[in-house]
């Protein structure tokens, strides 16, 4: 659906979503305000009239992109259940998939130096905080009595996986001997890996 400029919310919501596609692919130094424009099917002038400067722009795409993760997470849950890492495969797999754009605008926004991580909001748990809480809930649960791996840290570890594969996956396959061509028809053995990771950092059983 293209934008209507006589409704400002459906005008404001493509920009942005124009912006981010174009972000995630090429990199924010290679989008200008009038791609954007021509993305989103409106003018130039209505961009900057909207969001100001290409800064601006970009802070506003940034800031929403860093509560996106958080989101998909509170709409799957990882509990203490039998099945929390098989929860925790599908929200591996799906960040991997249908989502690694996000990871690659965070990435782009970092290299760029617009440094995401000053625009997390306080009020609004991220992907990498819920997955701590969760971690150490789940922790507590299976052995309460022992020290345990700091799950912050196991969540940052997992996520720089994330990170790392949807950015470098066709160097990191070439560099261990494999096709970089065959990275999404392995996917799955890679989520499997993770888990099996994931699962001895917090002592318990991968399936």
């Amino acid at each position: 659906m293209r934008a209507q400029r006589g409704d400002s919310d459906v005008t404001k919501a493509e920009i942005l979503k124009a912006a981010r596609k174009l972000f995630a692919a090429q990199g924010i130094l290679a989008v200008s305000v009038r791609d954007v424009a021509k993305e989103a099917g409106v003018t130039h002038g209505l961009v900057h009239h909207y969001f100001g400067t290409k800064e601006q722009l970009t802070e506003e795409v940034i800031r929403r992109e860093v509560t996106f993760g958080g989101e998909v997470l509170l709409s799957n849950p990882i509990d203490a259940s039998a099945d929390s890492l098989e929860v925790m495969r599908q929200v591996l797999r799906m960040f991997l998939t249908e989502a690694n754009s996000s990871a690659m605008l965070l990435a782009r926004a970092e290299l760029t130096g617009f440094e995401p991580e000053k625009m997390m909001p306080e009020d609004h748990p991220t992907a990498l905080r819920i997955m701590a809480q969760r971690f150490a809930e789940l922790q507590e649960q299976m052995k309460p009595d022992v020290p345990h791996k700091d799950p912050a840290l196991v969540s940052v570890f997992l996520g720089a996986a994330v990170f790392g594969l949807i950015t470098m996956h066709p160097w990191l396959m070439a560099a261990a001997d494999l096709r970089p061509e065959d990275y999404e028809s392995r996917i799955d053995e890679l989520v499997d890996i993770a888990i099996g990771f994931l699962a001895a950092a917090l002592e318990m059983r991968s399936a």
